[in-house]
């Protein structure tokens, strides 16, 4: 069997760059008087609190003041406390365990090089009415964090990066909130972490995409008099793997995904629900590879499912799909595709409809199909139902029976009546059936595993049981903080297998997992992350027997 290994990345496709979690620790400045500790009851109201804040401290970075001269400051950092901030402060600062915190403007942070505003284990803080300018802005790790009348511009890495489980809430509902010219991706959502988008907000001119997610989950809605815009961005608008997931609840007013230079929404075995007035059109601005092997649209769905329900409507431009869909499920509910390409089905994906959508074009391969009330559809090839399934091999023919002995030849006599017509011979037995045997599916991953790459896939025409997978890096990894992963997968979870490349040789040992006929099965890789050495040159083998 020969496989043709992907050239390129899904991230590549997409120009988005690697997202990496980098925490850069700066000088504290010089220790402030010995802080008189309170009780650290959380005090919430009564005499300890003034103006509704145990402590109140102002900064002003135009005469020599820091934030963190400030946080040092701070008797009880469960809070509540207000820090004031004025002027422009240059120094970055690293926020560990401060919890009910509020620290406001009219203030800006100019950070040189790595720099940024870093919160560590920290909950209920709350930014409002501040500018980060250059430094790599802002990062969250085990934190919780409320954005108002906040902008973020000119990152040299991400704008902000969200990981260790955090959760952020960009509220734009009285302020317009932005994250624009991110030499990175916007905002990296990471690790089950959680970012929510409210009233205005705008995410545009990142070098990367807009929003990535890796195994994160983002949920965005305008609300009835805001605006989500994401656009302009040349990696794409919103994309996720390792099943994150994307939500888009909208009132009247809209959000709008356009003009980014990859695909409008990109998920990767994960998973979107899209609902109100959203509108995606005009991305893909900087064309497909013409290599690349699937359908790009403005949305692709690889391996997971989408909805899109009343009021969402999706517009291609050209000849490519509006919606293209790899080994995935696709349920439209009110929803308008249009443009020239339409919907794309492919890899046995399916799209059930209800409710009343508008279709420009259908276009399935031989394994895909659709069902349910599609309403009206331009040109389309897709059968309504599932395809039939293959034609099972003809059975073994039975043994011929044993020819009985010649008897003698008798005298010539008299010609005498016919005989009644002998009894059939006994039918001989059946042969034993052969012993099973096992085959292998190689694919060879060329150079380091920097990104999440497709290394090949398998249809196979009868049901398969996988026995065992096994890798060798040519170049093994070396103090990898996690390590590169080997997914075999038709994009359900229960067949799907991981191996861990943590050395030379990898083996997941005996295995027993069953796929069914004409299932795409799909080998990727994910990149390690804090390696001294990443892996590279790795040969993967799948060990398997057809059922």
């Amino acid at each position: 069997m020969v496989t043709n290994r992907v050239p390129f990345t899904l991230r590549s496709l997409l120009c988005v760059a690697s997202f990496t979690l980098a925490v850069v620790f700066v000088a504290q400045p010089a220790a402030a008087q010995p802080p008189v500790y309170i009780n650290q009851t959380s005090c919430v109201s009564g005499t300890c609190v003034t103006g509704g804040f145990l402590q109140t401290i102002n900064v002003n970075c135009g005469a020599g003041q820091t934030l963190g001269g400030a946080l040092a400051q701070i008797a009880d950092r469960d809070g509540p406390n207000l820090i004031n901030v004025s002027g422009t402060c240059t120094a970055g600062t690293n926020i560990n365990g401060f919890n009910r915190l509020t620290i406001q403007g009219p203030g800006a942070f100019d950070l040189s090089g790595g720099q940024s505003l870093a919160f560590f284990g920290s909950r209920t803080i709350n930014l409002n009415r501040l500018t980060l300018i250059h430094g790599n802005g802002l990062s969250l790790q085990d934190s919780s964090l409320t954005l108002t009348d906040v902008a973020v511009q000119n990152s040299v890495g991400n704008g902000i990066s969200v990981a260790g489980a955090s959760s952020l809430l960009l509220n734009g509902d009285a302020s317009a909130i932005s994250i624009t010219n991110s030499a990175g991706d916007g905002i990296a959502v990471r690790s089950g972490s959680t970012i929510d988008l409210s009233g205005t907000v705008t995410i545009s001119g990142s070098g990367s995409g807009g929003i990535f997610m890796r195994g994160g989950t983002t949920r965005m809605s305008a609300g009835d008099s805001g605006l989500i815009d994401i656009t302009n961005n040349a990696g794409g608008g919103i994309s996720g793997d390792d099943f994150s997931v994307l939500n888009i609840f909208n009132g009247s007013a809209p959000a709008t995904i356009h003009n980014n230079g990859g695909p409008g929404i990109a998920m990767f075995g994960g998973g979107l629900d899209i609902s109100g007035n959203v509108l995606v059109n005009g991305n893909l601005t900087t064309g497909v590879p013409p290599d690349w092997p699937f359908p790009v649209g403005d949305v692709l769905i690889i391996g997971g499912g989408g909805s899109f329900g009343d009021g969402a409507q999706i517009t291609a431009g050209g000849s490519l799909p509006a919606v293209a869909v790899l080994n995935g499920g696709l349920f439209l509910g009110g929803a308008t595709v249009s443009g020239a390409g339409g919907i794309s089905l492919q890899g046995g994906s399916k799209l059930l409809a209800i409710g009343t959508n508008s279709i420009s074009a259908l276009t399935c391969d031989v394994s895909s199909w659709t069902s349910g009330d599609l309403g009206p559809v331009g040109s389309n090839n897709c059968g309504n139902g599932a395809p039939s399934g293959a034609t099972g091999a003809t059975g073994a023919t039975g043994a011929t029976g044993a020819t009985g002995a010649t008897g003698a030849t008798g005298v010539n006599g008299a010609t005498g009546a016919t005989g009644a017509p002998g009894l059939p011979g006994a039918t001989g037995a059946t042969g034993a059936t052969g012993i099973a045997t096992t085959e292998s599916w190689n694919s060879f991953f060329a150079g380091p595993l920097a990104g999440t790459s497709i290394g090949g896939f398998l249809t196979p025409d009868t049901p398969i049981t996988l026995k065992r997978v096994q890798a060798a890096a040519q170049t093994p990894p070396a103090g990898c903080t996690t390590p590169a992963q080997v997914i075999v997968t038709d994009g359900t979870a229960p067949r799907t297998i991981s191996l861990a490349l943590s050395a030379i040789v990898n083996d997941t040992g005996p295995q027993s997992l069953n796929y069914p006929a004409g299932a795409p099965i799909y080998i990727l890789t994910t990149p390690p992350t804090g390696c001294a050495t990443v892996p590279a040159n790795v040969n993967v083998v799948v060990q398997y027997r057809s059922r």
